[in-house]
C-alpha cells in the first residue's frame, strides 16, 4: 500500500487519491496500536489524526515510510528529529485545501519523477517579439528565490 489514511478526509480527496494510488482507509487503526504497527510496515505515506503521536518507536515500525501528513498545524506530537533521522518528511496542512494536500502527499509517495532528455522535445521560451514566456520566467524567478523543489499536480507533471 502506498498511502495509509488514518485521519478522516473528505470523500472527494479520498477518491482522488484512490484513482491514482493504492490507498487504505483505516481510521479504526487509531484505536488499535498493534494493528496500526502492522499496517505501517507496508505504508509509504500516512495521514494521521492529531491524537496519534509520532515517535522513534512509531517510525521503527515503518521501514517504507517517506511521509507523515497531518491535517492540523502544530508539531507538538511529532518527533521531528526522529523523522529527519528516518528520512520521513512531515507535512502539515496549515492553509492549503484538501486537494492540494492530497496531491502533495501523492507526490511524496511517488518519489522523484525523472525523464530521459531524449523524450523531451524542443520547447519555446520566448514569443516572436522576444518577450519571455511565463514558463521560462517562472523558472528564472524560482532560481532567483532559491527554490529547489516543485510539487505539481499529476495533470501538470509533464510541463
Amino acid at each position: 500500500m502506498d498511502i495509509l489514511l488514518i485521519e478522516k478526509m473528505v470523500p472527494e480527496a479520498v477518491e482522488w487519491l484512490k484513482a491514482r494510488h493504492a490507498v487504505a482507509v483505516c481510521p479504526e487503526l487509531a484505536q488499535d496500536p498493534a494493528a496500526l504497527r502492522a499496517a505501517l510496515y507496508r505504508a509509504g505515506a500516512v495521514v494521521l489524526p492529531r491524537k496519534l503521536v509520532v515517535t522513534r518507536e512509531f517510525l521503527d515500525f515503518a521501514p517504507c515510510l517517506r511521509a507523515v501528513a497531518r491535517l492540523h498545524a502544530d508539531t507538538d506530537n511529532t518527533d521531528l528529529e526522529a523523522c529527519q533521522e528516518h528520512h520521513v518528511q512531515v507535512i502539515h496542512a496549515r492553509t492549503a485545501h484538501v486537494r492540494s494536500n492530497a496531491e502533495f502527499l501523492l507526490a511524496l509517495a511517488s518519489g522523484r519523477i525523472e525523464a530521459p532528455n531524449e523524450t523531451i522535445g524542443d520547447f519555446v521560451t520566448a514569443r516572436a517579439d522576444g518577450s519571455p514566456l511565463y514558463n521560462f520566467t517562472n523558472a528564472v524567478d524560482d532560481m532567483d528565490m532559491g527554490i529547489t523543489h516543485v510539487c505539481r499536480g499529476e495533470d501538470h507533471v509533464s510541463n
